[in-house]
């Protein structure tokens, strides 16, 4: 149980700094997004997965656009 609200409280964290960055809101000619491939709740909660148990990241990954993303890893 401790994993997934775990998995929960680091995906909400992931969506939520998407969201304020904008990179939920599909727009042509925007700017690199904090993590690729994240698009909605449920990409948020599994990149929260592949981060914690190391399994790698395929393709969500962090980018340098966000120094809060960064910090969070």
């Amino acid at each position: 149980m401790s994993f997934l609200c775990s998995w929960l409280l680091f995906a909400m964290a992931w969506w939520l700094i998407a969201f304020a960055h904008g990179d939920l809101a599909p727009s042509e000619g925007t700017a690199e997004p904090c993590v690729t491939s994240i698009h909605s709740f449920s990409s948020a909660f599994l990149f929260s997965i592949e981060v914690q148990v190391t399994i790698g990241f395929g393709g969500r990954m962090v980018t340098e656009e966000c120094p809060l993303a960064i910090l969070i890893l």
